[in-house]
């Protein structure tokens, strides 16, 4: 568990570790990778699609959203890097389902 006084450097640790992967990876999205963007979260969702599910990790930071796949053990490979301004949260009737758009 977390203290307090913990969550910040644990939070910068994360977010460096993040940022290094999309250095390593996402070369063509390198504006993702600005001094004031702050992370905030990462997880994984399923994508449905005409193929079926597909497995995506969504990286929310303070003012976008970039969805990836795994593209290694450490690496992942971005789809989009969405503006929060521009998306809209839709709910869904399905359990623990929602949609962006």
């Amino acid at each position: 568990m977390l203290h307090g006084s913990q969550l910040p450097s644990h939070r910068a640790n994360r977010a460096v570790y993040i940022y290094l992967t999309f250095i390593v990876i996402f070369r063509r999205y390198d504006k993702l990778l600005v001094a004031e963007r702050e992370f905030i979260r990462m997880g994984c969702v399923y994508k449905h699609s005409s193929r079926g599910l597909q497995q995506r990790m969504l990286f929310l930071f303070s003012d976008v959203l970039v969805v990836t796949s795994k593209a290694g053990s450490t690496q992942f490979r971005a789809h989009s890097a969405l503006p929060l301004h521009a998306l809209e949260l839709k709910s869904s009737e399905l359990p623990h389902s929602f949609s962006l758009t």
